[in-house]
């Protein structure tokens, strides 16, 4: 008999949950544990488990294909390479941060007793200070190691970056000047 699982307040009758990675699908069974495996992406929790039929894994192919398709043709593209990505998401990195950080700057000044009270006011809050400064310390010892193995140029600039703003614009910073290398030393090949 199928377990009973209630989520956001409606009953269901679950039987199954699929997990995927790297295009392999594998259905646990709630009611026998078996494992079964298809070729798919999916992710999802599901009621109607099979071992002909994957969840509609001829939709997930298509959508899968469609996005291949897609990544494909930014890689190849003459304007959109990889490093404009990384430099578009080191703009957002920059910008968005600072949409948030500058208002609170007009508003109250600089007030660095303040700031700290603000930011360390609740646990949550907390959680996301910490997880911050701990990306931060790996993502400075990362800039240095890979940055002086690959001779990246100014690579001072990411690692200011990332203290002065964060980790949201010293992450794309970085990587924009490693493929920057990376495309020249290509060229050069």
């Amino acid at each position: 008999m199928p377990r009973k699982f209630q989520l956001l307040g409606e009953k269901t009758d679950q039987r199954c949950i699929c997990f995927s990675f790297d295009r392999r699908c594998a259905q646990f069974d709630l009611n026998c544990a078996a494992v079964l495996a298809c070729d798919t992406v999916d992710l999802g929790i599901r009621n109607d488990a099979n071992a002909e039929n994957c969840h509609g894994a001829d939709r997930n192919r298509i959508d899968v294909n469609l996005l291949d398709g897609f990544w494909r043709r930014m890689a190849s593209s003459p304007f959109m390479k990889t490093r404009h990505v990384y430099l578009i998401f080191a703009v957002l990195g920059f910008v968005i941060p600072y949409s948030q950080f500058v208002p609170w700057l007009v508003e109250h000044g600089l007030n660095v007793g303040l700031l700290f009270r603000e930011l360390l006011a609740s646990r949550i809050s907390m959680f996301f200070a910490m997880d911050v400064i701990v990306s931060a310390i790996v993502l400075l010892g990362f800039i240095q190691s890979e940055g002086k193995r690959l001779r990246v140029q100014l690579l001072w600039l990411p690692s200011i970056g990332t203290l002065v703003v964060g980790v949201s614009f010293g992450l794309p910073l970085f990587l924009f000047l490693r493929q920057l290398m990376l495309d020249r030393t290509t060229a050069r090949a």
